[in-house]
């Protein structure tokens, strides 16, 4: 058994590297490119985190915050994921609780950030990728990240999210990668998951239903597809996607699938006999859903 996510990754890329490994509407990423891209990453932060520390995100998810939650766990620490649309107050909040002295973020999100008034290093991750080169990283970076690799235990953390804060302030809960490891595999197991699959990622990735969205396919050289962050909302635009990249698998609240099963219903023609699975949780699920799924899913199997 991998006692780090990052044994996924580089498992694939040795079996996969030319295969797409994950897809936005803008970007795709090879295994070789993804982890290339990822240790480039690691590499730099390296040079300003410590071990365990926890490395907030502020952007969209793209292929490009993939290869960067990437790059932090080789850098030996753990991703934050902060959603860019929740208020500055909770912002500050989830920063001051993880003792945050560095805040990533994009050219999309950077003025946003600066808004934030953090008193940390802000570092552009876009503007970082402009020095890679698309290589592996140098010999004196490998043994930067093989030293990094060779201390890292299976309960370290992989990442934090925190609670929406109904309660007054937004309380952390932090994963461990042996924690991921185990779920991962089990899910994989039961449904049969393998290279050929893809997987929508409809979750935001502040949001722990994102993690089998990324861990699960990138653990067997499937790929996953991020949608458009304008028309994730729309069922049309997922069926659209569903069908461009023969996607096999669903993982989402119950809500989105009752979206896409009320859109097909007015689709009849639309019969996908490849899915292999819908995974839905996080909320109730409506009695008639898993029926109404099947009747557009033939062979798909629904875990609830």
């Amino acid at each position: 058994m991998e006692k780090n996510v990052l044994e996924f990754l580089e498992n694939s890329q040795r079996m996969y590297g030319e295969k797409t490994a994950c897809e936005d509407m803008n970007n795709e990423l090879t295994y070789t490119q993804l982890m290339n891209q990822a240790k480039f990453i690691g590499s730099c932060l390296s040079l300003k985190i410590k071990p365990t520390q926890g490395v907030p995100v502020y952007m969209d998810k793209t292929c490009n915050t993939l290869s960067l939650f990437m790059g932090i766990v080789y850098a030996g620490g753990y991703y934050c994921m902060l959603d860019t649309t929740h208020p500055a107050e909770r912002i500050n909040l989830i920063l001051d609780t993880i003792k945050a002295d560095i805040l990533v973020v994009d050219n999309k999100s950077a003025k946003k950030a600066e808004k934030l008034g953090f008193q940390g290093e802000i570092i552009n991750l876009d503007e970082l990728l402009e020095e890679y080169d698309g290589q592996a990283v140098d010999s004196e970076a490998q043994e930067r990240l093989g030293k990094i690799r060779e201390q890292a235990l299976d309960t370290d953390p992989l990442y934090s999210i925190f609670t929406s804060g109904s309660t007054g302030v937004p309380k952390g809960v932090v994963i461990t990668h042996r924690a991921v490891v185990n779920t991962i595999e089990d899910i994989n197991s039961r449904f049969g998951v393998c290279s050929g699959d893809a997987i929508l990622g409809l979750s935001q990735l502040n949001f722990d239903l994102s993690v089998y969205d990324i861990f699960g396919v990138l653990s067997v050289g499937g790929t996953l597809v991020y949608p458009s962050m304008e028309k994730y909302k729309n069922p049309s635009h997922w069926a659209e996607l569903i069908d461009k990249y023969h996607v096999t698998l669903w993982n989402s609240v119950p809500a989105f699938a009752q979206i896409l099963c009320s859109y097909l219903d007015t689709k009849k023609s639309l019969i996908y006999n490849d899915f292999k699975a819908v995974m839905l949780s996080g909320d109730w699920i409506p009695l008639e859903l898993p029926d109404g799924l099947k009747e557009h899913m033939p062979n798909v199997r629904i875990a609830c």
